[in-house]
């Protein structure tokens, strides 16, 4: 997965830059045969276009972010607006709608292929997601018909309108919701040899020097979390270590 920022500048949404409440995903499916998300920010980087979303997902693992995630997008058509970030997966050429969400389909094995590979890429987009925003996938993860059915999204059927078209696929949102699980619980198990406590080669003597000064005292459990990100309040501590530790030692450490 890749995720490209392209936001839609001109459309009225992003220039409102109305802040979301994130509280969960909606999964989207375009509704018109079309694999190119090019062609929705083309169409609707325009203030008289009334519908933005934060992102489109393309066959090729693409992932086009229109918005900033954190703010309100024109989705759901309905409350869910102000609560969901809303993603579109892309459609292939290979499908013709006749009415609603029915469609006839000229090349069933092409149209599969577009359909997994959409459905693979919003599982790790929605995984990344929710680790993002702290997300429950089995509890804040719903699709544009589920939140109809919640009463706070506007009426269509997707994306398994597609999706039960071909059973031998297996797909379903109760199984996306498992598989995007599984992929956060596998992200986690990888990024745990990444985040432990040897520091880059780069940062060796800083941090052998700071961790002998006391200006780092580790997180209580012996761990220094080297290649953590560091909170407001780790930082303070940081300074404090510095400041007091610094200007009582027998070395002296020069702070102005």
């Amino acid at each position: 997965m890749k995720i490209i920022e392209q936001y839609l500048t001109n459309n009225q949404c992003f220039i409102n830059g109305t802040r979301l409440n994130i509280k969960g995903l909606m999964l989207h499916s375009v509704g018109v045969p079309q694999p190119s998300a090019a062609v929705f920010i083309r169409n609707w980087n325009n203030p008289d276009v009334r519908v933005c979303v934060h992102g489109f997902i393309q066959a090729d693992g693409n992932v086009y972010q229109t918005l900033p995630w954190n703010y309100v997008g024109w989705h759901g058509g309905g409350s869910s607006n102000n609560t969901h970030i809303g993603v579109e997966m892309t459609e292939p050429l290979t499908i013709k709608y006749t009415g609603g969400a029915s469609f006839v389909d000229y090349d069933p094995e092409a149209t599969k292929a577009h359909v997994k590979a959409t459905y693979d890429t919003a599982v790790e987009l929605f995984a990344h997601l929710c680790r993002k925003f702290d997300l429950n996938p089995a509890t804040d993860i719903i699709s544009h018909a589920e939140g109809h059915k919640l009463g706070i999204a506007s009426n269509h059927a997707d994306p398994t309108h597609l999706w039960i078209r071909y059973p031998e696929l297996g797909l379903s949102m109760d199984g996306f919701r498992r598989v995007v699980k599984k992929e956060i619980e596998k992200e986690k198990n990888e990024t745990v040899p990444v985040r432990i406590d040897e520091p880059s080669e780069w940062a060796k003597e800083a941090t052998a020097w700071a961790k002998q000064k006391g200006i780092f005292v580790g997180d209580g459990n012996g761990r220094f979390r080297w290649r953590d990100s560091i909170t407001r309040e780790e930082v303070a501590q940081t300074l404090y270590n510095l400041y007091t530790k610094g200007k009582n030692d027998d070395n002296n450490i020069n702070i102005p």
